[in-house]
């Protein structure tokens, strides 16, 4: 809940006492895995470490720890780094909200649920690779037909998915038809005239 707090309020150019309480909680969390890993059984270092990493969740703490540092790095630094180490930290919640699942794990009614919803990401996935063709083959003819002109830029892969992904559920973006229509009859009125 700290957590959720400091990212959601305006962040002071030092730490509040509620990030120092998050910083230091996550530190622990971190010295905590480095002692679980020196004193698990194998004998070399290495087996150690690979024998850690089979655990889905020590990875998803890893990434989760090693996030939060980098962006605590980036925070303790001035005004324009600063930004950037909130905006880790934004994005370093996620992996806390889904270390949140391993808790429920150990939940006798929620736990059932999460090893049948991680089980059926697997099949899941199949559907998605299918969804992602049909997403792409009408979203690059669209984008095509309707801007033949298009610059190189990372904004026309975006383009490619982020209409065509709300169209599948239903949304025409009736507002932008017009402005469309106008664009593509004001082009081929230049073309022909």
């Amino acid at each position: 809940m700290l957590y959720n707090y400091i990212i959601l309020v305006k962040m002071e150019r030092w730490p509040s006492l509620q990030e120092w309480i998050v910083i230091s909680y996550i530190i622990t969390l971190g010295l905590e895995k480095v002692r679980q890993i020196l004193m698990s059984e194998p004998g070399k270092l290495k087996q150690k470490i690979n024998v850690w990493l089979e655990d889905y969740w020590n990875i998803t703490d890893l990434a989760a720890i090693s996030v939060f540092l980098l962006g605590l790095l980036l925070r303790l630094q001035s005004e324009p780094s600063m930004g950037y180490g909130r905006v880790i930290y934004c994005v370093d919640i996620i992996f806390w909200y889904i270390r949140v699942l391993d808790i429920f794990g150990v939940n006798k009614y929620l736990g059932p649920y999460v090893m049948m919803i991680g089980k059926m990401m697997v099949d899941m996935l199949y559907f998605v690779v299918i969804m992602l063709v049909v997403l792409m083959s009408f979203g690059v003819a669209r984008q095509a037909i309707l801007h033949p002109d298009e610059k190189p830029t990372w904004r026309l892969a975006r383009n490619i998915f982020y209409m065509p992904y709300w169209m599948i559920y239903g949304e025409v973006f009736a507002d932008s038809i017009d402005l469309y229509a106008m664009e593509i009859n004001r082009k081929y009125q230049l073309v022909y005239s």
